[in-house]
């Protein structure tokens, strides 16, 4: 039993490994009136929103490929002139004709190892994959004050594409990871009591296992609107942190549906239409995390790097647990602390 516990001690610490490299400072405008009203910033912060995932649960094999979708609303940026902080913040109930920044993902990955504790948790890591949907869209939206909603999953897609990325990691390169707590009385309702009312009543009848992760991803600009990013090039290379996916959701609504631009039926089992809509909460079965299709609360970042982020090879995290196993065996037959 202890050496599990070591193994899963040693795969998380291999997970915060990957640390990006320091972000550099590019100019934004928000009222996409090019250098006119432009601002420097060196970090997108997103609202809290959802990462939708075909095909990955709690005790999915290594080996396995899977499709990640995250969506969310454009919160604020990190500035360099600290005036421009919340300059451009979402505002729930602003008028039409605000600019509202949305972004939407689809990012082809695979399971690189499932350390299992029968009863206890399910430790994944990730790895860049190699097919799949591959794309990272920044919209802005301009009729329909708000952007985004996460309950119904609608119009994070509705808007005009101002950049364009694709996933830029080498198949096989170590992504994140996430640690689900599978014992059965850890099974709590999707959307905790200090979620969003409409929310818990919705999906009262969806459970899930609880848990935690965490990932880095690399991305290089495909296209991108000089009156919204001047003097930002093709080519040009990001990393996105999904710092903190949360299970049960906490903050947010969890998605009925995912990139779509219109939605009709009940939220727990919608008929999504539009865009690459698909059914969010509605395919995750009744326990999320346990059937074939899972969501999570997530909270977004990106930050644009030259060069772009370095992590370690799949191998060298491998080595580094095994030392920590081997550092722990030593320190237990010294008896030392």
């Amino acid at each position: 039993m202890f050496k599990k516990y070591v193994t899963v001690a040693g795969l998380m610490l291999a997970l915060a490994w990957a640390v990006p490299a320091g972000a550099t400072d590019i100019v934004f405008s928000p009222g996409g009136t090019g250098t006119t009203g432009a601002i420097t910033i060196d970090q997108f912060l997103y609202a809290t929103g959802n990462l939708y995932v075909q095909g990955l649960s709690a005790n999915t094999p290594a080996g396995t490929s899977f499709e990640s979708y995250y969506q969310a609303n454009l919160a604020t940026a990190s500035c360099a002139d600290p005036s421009c902080i919340g300059f451009y913040a979402q505002n729930p109930s602003g008028p039409a004709g605000t600019n509202y920044f949305t972004v939407a993902a689809q990012i082809p990955e695979a399971v690189s190892g499932n350390i299992a504790v029968p009863g206890v948790s399910d430790a994944l890591s990730f790895q860049a994959g190699t097919a799949g949907p591959n794309s990272f869209t920044i919209y802005v939206e301009t009729t329909q004050g708000g952007g985004g909603d996460n309950l119904t999953g609608v119009c994070f897609v509705c808007g005009t594409p101002v950049l364009t990325a694709v996933e830029d990691d080498a198949p096989g390169t170590f992504l994140g990871g996430f640690t689900a707590a599978t014992a059965l009385a850890t099974v709590v309702p999707l959307q905790s009591p200090t979620s969003p009312a409409d929310g818990q009543t919705a999906y009262a009848s969806v459970k899930t296992v609880t848990g935690t992760g965490s990932e880095n991803l690399n991305f290089k600009v495909t296209s991108v609107d000089s009156a919204y990013f001047p003097g930002l090039v093709v080519g040009s290379t990001f990393f996105t942190t999904l710092a903190s996916e949360n299970l049960p959701f906490a903050t947010t609504d969890a998605s009925a549906c995912i990139q779509s631009t219109a939605q009709s039926g009940t939220l727990a089992s919608a008929v999504c239409t539009g865009g690459a809509a698909i059914v969010g909460v509605g395919s995750v079965g009744a326990i999320n995390g346990l059937g074939s299709n899972s969501i999570v609360e997530a909270h977004g970042s990106s930050s644009f790097v030259a060069p772009a982020s370095v992590v370690p090879e799949p191998a060298t995290l491998t080595l580094l647990g095994f030392g920590l196993l081997a550092g722990a065996r030593r320190r237990m037959k010294s008896g030392k602390k």
